[in-house]
This record gives C-alpha cells, structure tokens and sequence, in this order.
C-alpha cells in the first residue's frame, strides 16, 4: 500500500522515478534528479556538498559533511522514524563512486535486519535485501536472478526457479549467482540471516513486488 511505502532519491544514476503518490525524500543530490523528473519531494536532507548550495524551502534538514552516515541512510532512517514500513531507493547504484553503491547495499541489508523492506531500484537491476522473510515473485519475471548471503551465512530456501535450494549458503560462496526465473510463481525466504537478491524485472514491477511483500 502507498501509505506503507516511502520513495528515496539518491544521486547515483536514475533516468525514471516513480515517486508520485508516495512520501518522497531527496539524498543531497537527488534532488537534482527530482527537480530534472518534475518530481517535487515532501523533504531533503543532506551536507548538500553534492547540490552545490543549501536549497530554499520547507521540508529541507542541513546536516555537516563530516559525519558517520551517508545523506542516503540518513533519509531512510527518517522514513522509518515517519512509520514507512517499505523503502525504494533510486539513485542508489551507478555514478562514479562505486563505494556509494557498496555503501547503499549495506544500508539496505541493514533495513532488512531492521525488519524494513526495502530495495534499490535502478534501469540496470533491483536489490532487494530479505532477513526473516519471503519475497515472492509473479510468473511475469523472467530472467537472471543472483541471490547472496550478505554479512554471514545465510539459511535461504529457492522456489519456482531454474535451481531450488534449501539450505545454508556461506557468506564467501558465488552459489547463488545466475539463477533462473521460469515464467511461474517463484520465492526466496531467509529465514536466518539476510541475504541480497539481485534482478532485472524492471521499475514498474519492483514497487509492485515492493507493495505486495508481505511476508
């Protein structure tokens, strides 16, 4: 439901966003993004060292560049202070600073051990992170799906793909890359530990999925 769901707009690489009808938060330099998208956010947060200037208006929260959490994590956390229970970042992946995309996959295994469900959205793939959950997928997806154990070892089962798996995968193992969706209702459940789920079903289908992850 869009009243459970926050949009987060980050600075990495984003061509599309559909953030209308949701709270949205713009990430320093996502609000360049959100402006350039029509897309007017409900508030922006940041060092704004990325924007170039502090912006006018309602909604706008100055923080200082030296500090321990990204602009990124640090609009997410609002969103879940607000009562969001579901979190889709765009601009999480891409740009010229691989370091931010590693930082936003932790971050978003971090909301997943915070019991938030949350993914990052990109044109290039969706990143889900599940811990004590099951994400399910309609028999629309097609494609490559990767799942990874992130920060430890993971017990994760696979259903309705190419290669089922019930078991615990290590956090060092490449096991779970290049899985197969075959056009059929399909799941991954953690149910001890996170893992990152990677995949390429498109914008429209992740805040579909998004929205119906309720297990």
């Amino acid at each position: 439901m869009k009243n459970e769901l926050s949009i987060i707009i980050a600075a990495g690489d984003i061509s599309s966003c559909s953030a209308r009808g949701y709270f949205t938060l713009a990430a320093d330099g996502g609000l360049k993004h959100a402006l350039a998208l029509g897309i007017k956010p409900d508030g922006v947060l940041g060092d704004f060292d990325s924007y170039g200037a502090v912006p006018e208006g309602e909604g706008v929260k100055v923080y200082p560049v030296k500090k321990d959490k990204t602009d990124t994590a640090l609009c997410c956390e609002l969103a879940v202070e607000k009562g969001y229970k579901k979190l889709c970042v765009y601009g999480a992946l891409g740009g010229d600073r691989f370091e931010h995309s590693y930082a936003n996959v932790a971050l978003c295994a971090e909301m997943a051990k915070k019991g938030v469900r949350c993914v990052l959205c990109s044109e290039e793939c969706s990143v889900f992170a599940v811990a004590s959950s099951r994400l399910c997928f309609d028999g629309g997806c097609s494609g490559y799906i990767s799942v990874f154990p992130y920060g430890g070892e993971a017990r994760i089962e696979l259903g309705g793909l190419e290669y089922p798996f019930n078991g615990v995968m290590d956090a060092f193992s490449s096991l779970g890359v290049s899985n197969e969706f075959c056009r059929r209702p399909s799941f991954v459940e953690v149910s001890e530990g996170v893992a990152v789920v990677i995949c390429r079903v498109g914008e429209k289908k992740t805040l579909e999925l998004l929205e119906a992850w309720n297990d």
